[in-house]
């Protein structure tokens, strides 16, 4: 088990590469926090697993939901080793120059 005893955060996680990320990462031992917009599908992927994944709605768009979903994930650990960004949002966005 090579993520033993690692905290894992992906978003985006409730279908997809992020459920299948989410469901490799648990079988090689980490707690995994799968975060997405989703809320049914990520339930159902943590549902789905032996109790090393916990999910939480998050939505990346919003700074507060980010906070909430690393701090919760850093108070119930002890820390953060691993964060896979699966999640994308759509829609046009401004030009940066």
């Amino acid at each position: 088990m090579r993520f033993s005893g690692k905290t894992v955060i992906i978003t985006g996680a409730a279908s997809g590469i992020g459920a299948e990320s989410t469901r490799l990462f648990a079988d090689e031992g980490a707690i995994v926090y799968a975060a997405d917009i989703d809320e049914a599908g990520g339930k159902e992927l943590e549902q789905s697993t032996n109790g090393t994944v916990r999910f939480q709605r998050c939505d990346v768009c919003s700074t507060e939901d980010i906070k909430s979903l690393m701090d919760r994930a850093a108070e119930e650990t002890g820390g953060i080793d691993v964060v896979f960004n699966n999640a994308g949002a759509g829609g046009a966005r401004p030009p940066i120059h």
